[in-house]
C-alpha cells in the first residue's frame, strides 16, 4: 500500500501489484491507485515495477518521468517446474534457483527480489550463494501453507484470490 516517507529517500521503490482496493483512500481507477503508490518516488529515485496492468504501468512511468526517476521492470521466471516441496526456475543470469513453496505466484515475488538485488548490487553486494539461500528459506506463514487437506493463503483481494486459484 502507498506510504509516505517525507524525510527519507528510498534507494528503490518496488511496486509489485496494483488492484482496485482501498479505493476510498487511493483512488477509484488502476491509474489513480498506481499514481498514489508512485508517490513514494523521490526526485531522481529508482523504481522497480512488477507485472502491472498497462494503465497502472503507464501511470507509474509518468510519475517517474516527472521526478526524473529511473524505472526498471521485473522479467519473468523461465523454465519453472514444481517438484514437491519446491519450484525450480531460471531468472537471468541465474539458473536452477529454488523456492520452498507450492505457490506458483511466489515466483513473481522471487523475480522481484532478484531484480532488486541486481539493481542495488553496487551498494549492497549479494553473492549468488546468499541469493540462493535467501530464496530457499521457508516462506512467511499463510503464504500458500498446507495443513493436511486445507490450504491457507493471505489472498487479500480479488486479484490475489485469482492467482491463488
Amino acid at each position: 500500500d502507498a506510504t509516505n516517507l517525507p524525510r527519507h529517500n528510498p534507494l528503490l521503490v518496488i511496486i509489485t501489484s496494483v488492484s482496485l482496493e482501498h479505493t476510498a483512500v487511493l483512488g477509484t481507477t488502476l491509474s489513480e491507485i498506481a499514481t498514489e503508490k508512485a508517490g513514494l518516488l523521490k526526485e531522481r529515485g529508482q523504481c522497480l515495477i512488477g507485472h502491472l496492468p498497462d494503465a497502472a504501468s503507464e501511470a507509474v512511468r509518468l510519475e517517474a518521468q516527472k521526478k526524473r526517476a529511473s524505472v526498471f521492470t521485473v522479467d519473468s521466471c523461465h523454465y519453472f517446474t514444481y517438484q514437491d516441496p519446491y519450484f525450480r526456475f531460471d531468472y537471468v543470469p541465474y539458473s536452477k534457483l529454488e523456492i520452498l513453496s507450492p505457490a506458483r505466484y511466489l515466483l513473481d515475488d522471487a523475480a522481484s527480489a532478484i531484480e532488486a538485488t541486481k539493481i542495488l548490487r553496487l551498494r549492497f553486494p549479494v553473492s549468488e550463494e546468499a541469493l540462493r539461500r535467501g530464496l530457499f528459506v521457508k516462506p512467511l506463514p499463510c503464504r500458500m501453507e498446507r495443513h493436511r487437506q486445507v490450504i491457507f493463503d493471505g489472498a487479500l483481494n480479488p486479484e490475489a484470490m485469482d492467482l491463488l486459484l
